[in-house]
């Protein structure tokens, strides 16, 4: 009954566990921003959650409108997702 109840908390524990999107009003410059986002896509690369890197992708791409450097990578990101 312990093994039972000690897997039933390990697996609620691991569902339960998401990254979090980060917190952009914590920074100053579109820069910086932009950087903390493009950190998060790597991180989401790492944990295999492609699907929800499209997502971020496109919203990355709305953040860099103006910034063709980071436009380019979350393009990229994008179609790492995709593939």
């Amino acid at each position: 009954m312990r093994k039972f109840i000690f897997s039933l908390l390990m697996i609620i524990s691991l569902i339960s566990y998401s990254q979090q999107e980060p917190n952009l009003s914590k920074y100053k410059t579109q820069k910086e921003k932009l950087q903390i986002w493009e950190d998060y896509c790597k991180k989401l690369i790492d944990d295999e959650k492609y699907k929800q890197l499209v997502t971020i992708a496109n919203q990355g791409l709305i953040l860099s409108k103006n910034d063709n450097s980071f436009l380019s990578k979350f393009y990229y990101y994008k179609a790492y997702g995709f593939e």
